[in-house]
């Protein structure tokens, strides 16, 4: 499983991205003070 977490310091847009094989398979995007952005995928080993 691959878990990503970030948030900005102050205000903006963050954004996290799973990309496998050159495919996407999660995206999220926050706007805000200190927005937090979170995305997660299982992999198929």
């Amino acid at each position: 499983m691959v878990d990503i977490s970030a948030q900005n310091q102050g205000s903006g847009t963050v954004t996290c991205e799973i990309d496998v094989d050159g495919q996407k398979m999660k995206a999220a995007k926050s706007s805000g003070q200190y927005a937090l952005v979170s995305c997660d995928h299982t992999l198929g080993f």
